[in-house]
């Protein structure tokens, strides 16, 4: 398990977010809330969607090292023409769900959340409106490369 999909699972065990998320039929055949852990998110996905991803910036120059720090990108993404409001809703509610967190990976990695940004409002080159969060984090255990 992978640091992004121990940020989706702290997302996805919190009932009034995933009430408000479209569905998607993953790989398993049955639908879950739409959060991925790619970016972007399949096209025919219906909003709202999350999208968390990890900035390789951050990733590279530290592999292997104990303590590392790490940025990652939850993104809360809704439909054109729509009103802000729900959507700004959802992205502080995945903004209050990390703040302070301490995520445990399957495989018994530590993330220490370290800071969470508050949302702002993007706009991707389709004119789909999201708000962004960035998570600052920190690794206890060396990351196997």
């Amino acid at each position: 398990m992978s640091y992004v999909d121990a940020i989706k699972t702290r997302l996805a065990y919190d009932p009034v977010l995933i009430a408000r998320l479209a569905r998607w039929e993953f790989v398993t055949g049955t639908k879950a809330p739409a959060i991925f852990c790619i970016a972007p998110a399949p096209p025919a996905c219906e909003q709202p969607l999350i999208t968390i991803t990890d900035e390789p910036a951050s990733m590279a120059p530290l592999r292997g090292r104990a303590d590392s720090l790490l940025s990652f990108v939850v993104t809360t993404w809704g439909n054109k023409g729509e009103s802000d409001r729900e959507l700004r809703e959802l992205a502080h509610r995945a903004f209050r769900l990390l703040m302070g967190q301490t995520l445990t990976t399957v495989d018994g990695d530590k993330l220490y959340i370290l800071g969470v940004a508050a949302p702002q409002r993007i706009t991707d080159t389709d004119g789909f409106p999201g708000f962004v969060v960035i998570v600052n984090a920190r690794i206890s255990e060396e990351l196997i490369s």
